[in-house]
């Protein structure tokens, strides 16, 4: 090597070694504590939660209505009575698992101080997402009708928490004399309590055109084609409610109903039946005639899911007065009571419930507003939107006469209801669940029946036995009853 060549190296590591010795660390750190009395500090793990554990003391869900509440909480990786320090991974894992729910667009997770100290409280606040669900279909056979067919077709959360449904059903003519097609449509809109206020709304729209049998002769309870006739009406009816959430499980409901009926040149029937003859109450004013009420209703609702529950309390208490000063043409008051109370089982795989309800009816109201036996017992095509669908009576298997008035002042019913799940959560399945119910109710007529012979307390028979499926566009169920109820 040359003397050049040996200087040229010698000048590039002088250059060089004060760049290698500012980028080395002369004393690299321990990798055990010091034993000098020297500090010593770990480094920090980001990931790691920050601060003192607290403990939780109450979880609180905002934006969502009471059913769901119970399966937000279920699918949180914390719980009442656990230790959570700010910053911890579980509540960013809360929240994936709340939006993985798929109902919601999004969550916020709050904290704040508890009653105690070292107590924290968690608030969640949701914001659903649009959704669209089936809640009814209506479809069936009988005398009274050759086929009927319709729905309810619901869209939640169109636009701050606004949800919006529309219902429509169709029923051809049957073999009655003087029979002819009915249909109906009801649309509703409904703005539930939400986060920021504990107010909310309620507005209903119907407007139908009914053929209603009306039994004129033959013996009481007969569904025979000759002993009937038709009475066709029109109707239309506009409800305006307000809710106010006093508390979390206690709603408050008011507003007015106005409908209008039109019936035409209404005929006097007479029912005649063994030499007898009796003037038939049809509750339908000649011409257009109005029927304007005040509604007002109070319920409390701890059930974990408002149709499907599985344990807790609902009660609900309605009142809706008819009074001719405000307008109306019929005088009359309706008052509704239901309970339902659900007791978990066998860590809630399986659930009994006990469900009873009661009405009565003063004064003279509009044909609307009768209780009629297809609306308590199951085995009968229900009053779906107001429409009479079936001629049949009720089976009287007591001998009591229940099956002799279709419609009434008075009625009441009790249920038990036992529930199995057979079936848990899948993609599109949420729960599968085998029922048994066994019951009582009664229907009485102080006015248009008040003559027909029964007991002083007529009694039928409340059964059912089927499956019933959660799904996540709606519930299906499938029983005798609800078969039964469809065919003639």
């Amino acid at each position: 090597m040359t003397v050049r060549g040996a200087c040229t190296m010698l000048l590039v590591a002088l250059v060089l070694s004060p760049m290698t010795a500012l980028r080395a660390d002369p004393t690299p750190p321990p990798t055990s504590p010091a034993t000098d009395g020297s500090p010593y500090i770990e480094a920090a793990d980001l990931d790691a939660p920050f601060g003192p554990p607290r403990h939780i003391e109450h979880i609180s869900v905002r934006g969502a209505p009471a059913h769901e509440v119970r399966e937000i909480v279920a699918v949180l990786p914390f719980a009442v009575g656990d230790t959570l320090a700010a910053g911890d991974s579980a509540l960013r894992d809360a929240k994936l698992r709340v939006l993985s729910l798929g109902t919601y667009r999004d969550a916020a997770f709050a904290i704040s101080k508890g009653s105690e100290r070292g107590s924290i409280i968690i608030a969640i606040t949701v914001w659903p997402r649009p959704g669209w669900s089936l809640n009814r279909l209506w479809l069936g056979t009988s005398h009274a009708s050759s086929a009927w067919l319709g729905g309810e077709v619901e869209r939640k959360n169109v636009w701050r928490r606004l949800d919006v449904a529309g219902s429509i059903l169709g029923a051809m003519a049957g073999d009655i004399a003087g029979d002819g097609a009915q249909s109906a449509i009801e649309l509703r809109a409904t703005r539930a309590p939400y986060v920021s206020t504990p107010f909310g709304g309620q507005l209903v729209l119907r407007l139908a055109n009914y053929h209603e049998p009306i039994q004129i002769s033959g013996a009481p309870g007969s569904h025979a084609d000759a002993d009937f006739t038709s009475l066709a009406y029109r109707y239309g009816e506009l409800a305006v409610r307000g809710l106010w959430d006093l508390d979390r499980p206690t709603r408050l409901r008011a507003g007015p109903r106005i409908g209008i009926l039109r019936g035409g040149q209404v005929p006097a029937l007479t029912r005649t039946h063994e030499g007898a003859t009796q003037a038939i109450d049809v509750g339908l004013l000649p011409g257009t005639s109005v029927r304007a009420s005040a509604n007002v209703g109070i319920e409390y609702d701890v059930r974990d899911h408002p149709r499907n529950p599985r344990r807790g309390f609902f009660g609900d208490l309605d009142a809706d007065v008819l009074i001719s000063g405000l307008g109306s043409d019929y005088a009359a008051v309706k008052l509704r009571a239901s309970l339902e109370h659900w007791l978990p089982l066998s860590q809630g795989r399986r659930a009994l419930g006990v469900l009873a309800q009661g009405q009565v009816v003063f004064g003279d109201p509009p044909r609307s507003d009768r209780i009629y036996v297809n609306d308590l017992y199951p085995w009968l095509p229900m009053r779906s939107l107001g429409m009479a669908l079936a001629t049949r009576a009720p089976s009287d298997l007591l001998g009591t006469g229940i099956d002799r008035a279709p419609a009434g002042n008075q009625a009441a019913s009790v249920a038990i209801q036992f529930v199995q799940r057979i079936a848990g959560r899948r993609s599109w399945l949420v729960r599968g669940d085998f029922f048994v119910s066994a019951g009582l109710f009664t229907l009485r007529d102080t006015k248009e029946y008040a003559g027909v012979p029964h007991a002083a307390l007529p009694l039928g028979i409340l059964a059912d036995v089927g499956v019933r499926f959660e799904t996540r566009f709606g519930i299906v169920e499938l029983s005798l009853a609800n078969l039964g109820s469809r065919l003639p």
